[in-house]
């Protein structure tokens, strides 16, 4: 089965390299990567272009005008552009180790769609790795722990991996809190299935939480990818969801009318 990789990114190319970094290294061999851009600019172009020649993954740049936050509009077109049957979305911001996506391939499950976790960065190191001075691609069990006790990551449960089948990863289905749009898996049907993530979603929060929703009302769950497919998150601003925030009265429709179908999706 071909897993497409979905990145998502926006003028953050120093990020996006050791992304793609994480990416060349993996064990498992059989997926593309589709670098969905929301408008980023030349650097993150001539930063693809040079990946383009690189021999472990075949990589397509999917490009959208920048008309402002259009993540989940870049997303379905990550999605367009892709060719496999399974689909993970990756933030361009957090980089997989090298069991990924063979983790990933592990938990793909007929109605299913797998919530991925991750590991937070502090801002001084992650400026370090953006500046190539610091490989954290490198690290063993005693670098993390050093980082740990630094304050620089906020957990090391995140980097155990666990077997795939542990009851624990289905006794959450019905949670939409528990999906994150850094790190999810899902096949390509149940994605068209709700018509892909909404596009009119133009703001920042809720983005993914609404995709979940529509996943749960269509009948597909939610299974934990904690304890295997843990990211190594770099540091960004988290934005505020505001009490006037009109992505809140779009997702709350979803949640009480059951909704499964998006005002603006993938077709």
């Amino acid at each position: 089965m071909l897993i497409s990789v979905i990145v998502t990114t926006y003028n953050r190319p120093l990020a996006l390299e050791r992304v793609l970094q994480g990416l060349s290294l993996q064990t498992d061999s059989d997926f593309e990567v589709v670098v969905a851009d929301d408008g980023s600019g030349p650097q993150t172009k001539d930063l693809l272009a040079r990946w383009e020649k690189n021999p472990k993954f075949r990589l397509t740049h999917a490009w959208q005008e920048d008309l402002g936050f259009r993540l989940n509009a870049s997303r379905n077109n990550g999605i367009r552009h892709s060719s496999g049957d399974y689909i993970i979305v990756l933030d361009g911001d957090c980089i997989p180790r090298k069991t990924f996506v063979a983790e990933h391939r592990k938990l793909a499950e007929n109605g299913w769609v797998v919530a991925g976790n991750r590991c937070l960065f502090s801002k001084r190191l992650t400026d370090q790795i953006e500046a190539g001075a610091v490989d954290v691609l490198g690290w063993n069990w005693t670098d993390f722990l050093a980082a740990r006790v630094r304050g620089d990551i906020n957990r090391l449960d995140a980097l155990i991996v666990l077997p795939p089948d542990m009851a624990f990863r289905y006794k959450m289905a019905y949670k939409w809190t528990r999906l994150r749009g850094c790190n999810m898996g899902f096949f390509r049907e149940d994605a068209c299935k709700v018509n892909g993530f909404d596009e009119s979603f133009t703001q920042w929060g809720l983005d993914d939480s609404d995709f979940a929703a529509r996943l749960i009302n269509a009948g597909i769950k939610i299974k934990s990818g904690c304890f295997a497919t843990g990211v190594l998150h770099l540091f960004h601003k988290e934005g505020i969801l505001g009490p006037d925030c009109v992505n809140r009265n779009r997702f709350d429709a979803v949640l009480a009318e059951k909704l499964t179908l998006p005002v603006k999706g993938l077709i």
